[in-house]
């Protein structure tokens, strides 16, 4: 048993030392995770926390989207949400920060509460609002990832993409 398995780690090690960057091996290790159901363990660098998502090791923000690869607004929208919600643990979600996020990266929404609000359109949810500040249309609102967003970005970030009955 013990054979196999050492023998299973020197095929992984072999097939990862094979690919060129941090990102794509990162990539490999998330859909292998995902498929398997396997949560990744460590730090990023000795002595510092990692920034984990569904157990998926990301240092930072810009690779978390590098590795999910958004492809519109709504998906930029939705990775940022995910960022701010499960690496950071925010429970509450408001526009301005995603979007400044976002641009900091250079891939800011032009209208990002329209990016959300496609995203709460969906069947089934990606997000919901769960605040709103004043009476307005232009009132703070506060959003939260569903259970379907969250899962969302995690096949993104498997290169599974957005299901089928989830438009783009």
């Amino acid at each position: 048993m013990a054979t196999d398995e050492i023998e299973a780690m020197r095929i992984i090690n072999d097939a990862l030392e094979a690919l060129d960057d941090e990102v794509t091996r990162k990539r490999v290790l998330a859909w292998a995770g995902s498929k398997y159901g396997v949560r990744a363990v460590g730090t990023t660098a000795p002595g510092r926390p990692a920034n984990q998502t569904n157990g998926i090791e990301f240092s930072d923000f810009p690779s978390l989207v590098d590795a999910a690869r958004p492809r519109d607004n709504e998906e930029r929208a939705l990775v940022a949400g995910y960022w701010f919600q499960t690496a950071q643990g925010q429970t509450d979600l408001d526009s301005q920060s995603l979007n400044t996020a976002l641009k900091n990266l250079g891939q800011g929404v032009g209208n990002i509460t329209a990016a959300l609000g496609g995203l709460i359109e969906r069947k089934p949810a990606l997000v919901m609002q769960i605040k709103k500040k004043g009476s307005t249309k232009q009132a703070r609102k506060k959003y939260r990832l569903t259970t379907a967003g969250i899962r969302a970005v995690e096949r993104m970030l498997s290169g599974e993409g957005l299901d089928e009955g989830e438009p783009a």
